[in-house]
């Protein structure tokens, strides 16, 4: 067992850690800022759209080209893949474009591929999470990643960020179709590992992970301010917040 302390506030009691993937472990913002561009672009071949819809789409799932940064409201990185291709059917409704569900999903489907030829290049770490990592690993934490991407997809993101070897077992939407803060990913990832609720802990950057957190019974969510919601807004979800992990100490009890 393992606490966790910052100046501010400590969890005794841990054996199992659950980590998000983007906005948590690697940067959100390189990541999805380039495969929404890249969905914008095709969604614009496919309707024939003329060239100023591209940075409405961006900002309709959630990118500031400008600014090369998700919003805060989201969609991406908020809402779930399907809530999201049902809020583009109804944005391009709304500019007297039809388009169905199944045709955004395959779209996004094409593009993921196209993405995997070199996503090398958008798969950035971010600061102290390894270092935690491996402190938690030296203590004999079990580690899950539990996300909304699909599973090969955290697998090679671990690869590239040198993480793979310390990850026990990966949950993504491959487990459930059920929304990440319904709970039944972090209930799925405490089967996998054997894991009791009240032993485990979860990080994330988003509202939806420390949601399910408390949906899943967990002893606490840890929210980081590495991604796209800011401290005072992830404050209204958990009483724990760090702006940074190197605010944490991890002591073996």
């Amino acid at each position: 067992m393992i606490s966790l302390k910052t100046s501010n506030w400590v969890i005794d009691g841990i054996d199992t850690v659950l980590f998000d993937k983007d906005g948590t472990i690697q940067d959100l913002h390189i990541y999805w800022g380039e495969i929404i561009q890249m969905r914008s672009k095709a969604l614009i071949e496919e309707l024939q759209l003329e060239p100023f819809f591209f940075e409405k789409v961006c900002l309709w799932m959630g990118y500031n080209l400008s600014t090369k940064k998700l919003l805060q409201k989201g969609p991406i990185g908020i809402l779930s893949r399907g809530e999201i291709i049902d809020k583009l059917v109804v944005d391009f409704e709304n500019e007297n474009v039809e388009i169905s569900r199944l045709k955004i999903s395959n779209i996004f489907d094409d593009v993921h591929k196209k993405f995997l030829e070199r996503m090398n290049d958008y798969v950035k770490i971010l600061p102290g999470i390894k270092d935690l990592i491996v402190n938690l690993k030296e203590k004999s934490v079990k580690i899950a990643i539990v996300t909304a991407d699909n599973i090969d997809n955290a697998k090679k993101c671990m690869r590239l960020l040198k993480l793979d070897k310390y990850i026990d077992q990966y949950v993504g939407r491959d487990h459930s179709v059920l929304p990440k803060a319904s709970g039944e990913h972090a209930k799925i990832a405490l089967s996998l590992l054997n894991s009791k609720s009240k032993n485990t802990v979860c990080f994330g950057d988003a509202p939806m992970d420390l949601i399910m957190t408390k949906n899943s019974g967990l002893k606490a969510g840890i929210g980081i301010t590495y991604g796209q919601t800011p401290f005072k807004e992830l404050s209204k979800y958990s009483e724990f917040i760090i702006n940074s992990y190197e605010e944490l100490k991890v002591e073996k009890i």
